[in-house]
């Protein structure tokens, strides 16, 4: 029975062994989802991008055009569980008339539990004193968006303002 006992306990540790890392599932995808290169130069591409995220709701967090980092973000709330959307996008000019936008979104849920201090005679009647209610928010888990659609809609909505900013180049 003991034979048996340390059989199954090996291969049980064995098991939990078999998965890939972390750093060799970022080395195992080879496609790049979350980058794109624009034929546009630096400034033109870091305004579309502002306005980008701003067309779509994201409120601008940080902001360094000088290292081209912009960070942003948007909220849902559905009942009491907060969806939070994190982006941050990196600008790196690529030439003279060439930009390379990456992308990488976070997304973190978060739960209120509000817990009552109210007192009560035989868990009926509400006793006059004390009460009051306490919140708290729990975090339940953050995971980087590996949404293909996201990214090409975002990258879509850039596309939309540099033509836009174009337009209006042309037009002057």
């Amino acid at each position: 029975m003991g034979k048996a006992l340390s059989v199954v306990l090996a291969a049980c540790l064995l098991a939990g062994c078999g998965g890939p890392s972390a750093y060799q599932r970022v080395f195992k995808n080879s496609e790049n989802r979350n980058a794109k290169t624009y034929p546009t130069v630096f400034d033109t591409c870091w305004l579309a991008v502002t306005r980008a995220a701003l067309g779509l709701n994201f409120g601008l967090d940080q902001q360094d055009k000088d290292k081209g980092f912009l960070q942003a973000s948007r909220h849902f709330r559905e009942g009491k569980r907060t969806t939070s959307l994190t982006l941050k996008a990196s600008l790196q000019p690529e030439g003279n008339q060439q930009t390379t936008v990456y992308l990488n979104a976070t997304q973190t849920s978060e739960k209120v539990f509000a817990r009552s201090h109210r007192r009560f005679f035989l868990w009926l009647i509400p006793l006059p004193g004390g009460g009051g209610v306490t919140a708290s928010r729990i975090a339940e888990g953050e995971d980087t968006l590996e949404d293909e659609k996201f990214y090409q809609a975002f990258f879509d909505a850039i596309g939309k303002e540099l033509y836009t900013l174009e337009k209006a180049r042309v037009a002057e």
